[in-house]
């Protein structure tokens, strides 16, 4: 499991630095407006994120039609996580930064748990061998 989340920590930092650095050429050399520039940086640090983990990170034997669906709720309940988290807590007096790092900072770690006890897991049970 350690090798595993290494391998996650990697696929999550490669992510990142896909997003920020495809925000900035697009954005930044204005050949996308701003907003459709996050977006594709996005989209594609999203989809970089779901293969690299499918194939290398979890490795496990679910199908592409189970995983993929399940990766994209847990992307939509990670965005839920971060807007909800950092505007309840704004609202409760914490400073935004506060917010964000808080959010930014335990979102991983529910991700990494529910990518492996749930979106890379196959539900069909495994073949014992007699």
């Amino acid at each position: 499991m350690i090798a595993q989340a290494i391998r996650y920590c990697i696929v999550g930092l490669l992510s990142v630095g896909l997003y920020v650095v495809t925000t900035w050429y697009l954005a930044g050399h204005q050949y996308a407006p701003r907003s459709l520039a996050i977006f594709i940086a996005f989209a594609l640090a999203t989809t970089f994120n779901y293969v690299f983990n499918y194939y290398w990170s979890f490795a496990e034997d679910v199908p592409h039609r189970e995983a993929v669906v399940r990766y994209i709720v847990v992307v939509a309940a990670g965005l839920i996580w971060n807007e909800l988290g950092v505007e309840l807590m704004f609202v409760s007096d914490v400073p935004l930064m506060t917010a964000v790092v808080i959010c930014a900072a335990t979102w991983p770690l529910v991700s990494f748990a529910s990518q492996k006890v749930w979106v890379f897991r196959s539900s069909t049970p495994a073949r014992r061998i007699s």
